[in-house]
């Protein structure tokens, strides 16, 4: 007869095995711990606990997001990031035109070399070249790491542009040259009405246009393979790569090269549009292309996002297309060169200048890895991704993931239809001269403001009828040799080519 196992005196086997067990893991609990508590796992070590890293930029709105977008790292690394001002600040977000400035300091480390290899979270060999390799670099050696790019188009007023082609009998398309460009303000400027927005006060922006076309005149486009092919004659490897790297200075001779032919036939452009423009702006470039005010404009992805939008749609008068080419190119005995593209019969190189975002490191900071690793986060690409894809920010690209079709998404952003979105991303396709070897950079020195200042003063006369487009750059010239006269040439001669990415 087998016991009853609901009987209270007795208990059966696997009872006494479960109790058993429940005995022996108290034990050990009791035993090991101490007390009656639960034990907790340790937590994982914080790899940058308790560090506090200070980050200043000079548009503090970039810094301000820059710090949004890095929380999930701080909580992971243990670290805190502040907005401060630049000049007590660890982490500087900077433009990459301002990198001279920082390296006569001496202010900005250098980028650490595991950072560039193709396991780090920069993935730095999927950055566009012109970014992983010049704009980034001062003297052969990156210190500084790609946080934005620059982007800009060719916006218009379709409306305008109709009304034009109703009165002229013949469809007028966006300009595909900047020669066209020229005359299609001309054309809209006949009756004494201003085609085109007015220049602005700063020099910077107020050069944007002139240092986009001389860029087109000065060279031609050359993929990789055509440089290549051109480097294969050894006799031609210092002239090709000074072709390739020099613009507005010789890097072979650190002398100014304002008076070639290239930059006089962009001062030329410059009188014809000038003609065209409004003594004084009531609005900005893309408010007055919105307004019918302008007929066309040259605008940047920052003013592009900055455009009103009321109802959250982009005006539907404004059109979108590429940055013009020139339909020749100058060599330096003033010799015009037909386009290397022979298919769209246009020479487009492309100028970088001031736009864009490159943080650097500076010697202060108190844990260089930590800052480091922080810029490595935000230059990531899917936190770049997502900084891209902020009409507000107006970041362009820098990745070679950036240009692809698959996110062409982010430029639905700023509030155009579908086809204007596409053309959109066409266009800033195009800026980013991927695929080019030898797209123009501008100044970069620590004289960069002085020069352009002067640049702009003579340009001024230019556009107020005062000075000859030749007369005005042999000014300019002479005042630029005179500025590089009170520095030792030697010097001076390395840091253009410093400038210019050479060691």
């Amino acid at each position: 007869m087998q016991p009853n196992s609901s009987f209270p005196g007795k208990l059966s086997g696997w009872r006494i095995c479960i109790i058993a067990m429940v005995g022996l893991s108290l034990a050990g609990w009791i035993g090991c711990s101490g007390s009656a508590g639960p034990v907790v796992a340790p937590k994982p070590r914080q790899a940058f606990a308790g560090v506090v890293l200070k980050i200043g930029c000079a548009d503090a709105a970039v810094a301000r997001e820059i710090v949004r977008r890095t929380a999930a790292w701080c909580n992971k690394t243990g670290a805190r990031v502040e907005v401060g001002p630049v000049t007590d600040c660890e982490v500087a977000i900077i433009s990459p035109a301002e990198l001279g400035v920082w390296m006569a300091r001496k202010d900005a480390l250098p980028v650490p070399e595991e950072m560039r290899n193709s396991a780090h979270t920069v993935q730095w060999s999927r950055c566009l070249s012109i970014w992983s390799e010049r704009l980034t670099s001062w003297g052969g050696t990156p210190h500084g790491i790609p946080i934005a790019g620059d982007g800009y188009v060719l916006a218009y007023n379709a409306d305008r542009f109709a009304e034009g082609s109703n009165r002229l009998k013949r469809t007028i398309a966006p300009p595909a040259t900047w020669e066209d460009f020229a005359e299609l303000a001309e054309l809209f400027a006949k009756d004494g009405t201003p085609s085109l927005p007015a220049l602005p006060a700063d020099a910077d922006r107020a050069l944007r246009e002139f240092q986009f076309v001389a860029a087109c005149y000065d060279r031609p486009a050359l993929t990789g393979t055509d440089f290549t092919a051109q480097m294969q004659v050894a006799d031609k490897k210092d002239a090709s790569t000074a072709a390739m790297l020099s613009f507005y200075h010789d890097i072979a001779t650190g002398e100014p090269r304002l008076i070639l032919p290239a930059f006089v036939e962009a001062a030329k452009w410059w009188k014809r549009t000038a003609a065209c423009r409004p003594k004084i702006g009531v609005d900005s470039a893309i408010a007055s292309v919105a307004n019918g005010r302008a007929v066309m404009a040259i605008v940047s992805l920052a003013e592009l996002g900055q455009l009103a939008k009321p109802d959250g749609a982009a005006p539907a008068a404004i059109g979108l297309a590429p940055l013009p080419g020139t339909k020749v190119w100058y060599d330096a005995k003033g010799t015009a060169k037909p386009p290397a593209d022979k298919v769209r019969g246009v020479n487009f190189v492309p100028f970088f200048g001031t736009g864009g975002w490159i943080g650097v490191v500076r010697p202060i900071c108190a844990n260089p890895e930590a800052a480091f690793e922080l810029l490595a986060e935000v230059s990531s690409l899917d936190r770049s991704t997502e900084l891209l894809s902020d009409p507000l920010l107006g970041f362009g690209p820098f990745r070679v993931e950036h240009l692809d079709q698959a996110r062409e998404s982010v430029w639905q952003r700023y509030g155009f239809d579908a086809g204007r979105s596409q053309q959109l991303a066409q266009a800033i396709r195009l800026h980013t001269g991927s695929g080019l070897a030898n797209p123009a950079v501008g100044l970069r020195g620590g004289d960069r403001t002085e020069l352009l200042g002067l640049l702009a003063g003579e340009l001024a006369k230019v556009a107020n009828g005062t000075s000859s487009p030749e007369d005005a750059l042999k000014a300019a010239d002479v005042t630029w040799r005179a500025a590089d006269a009170k520095r030792p040439s030697e010097s001076l001669k390395l840091e253009r080519r410093h400038a210019a990415g050479l060691r």
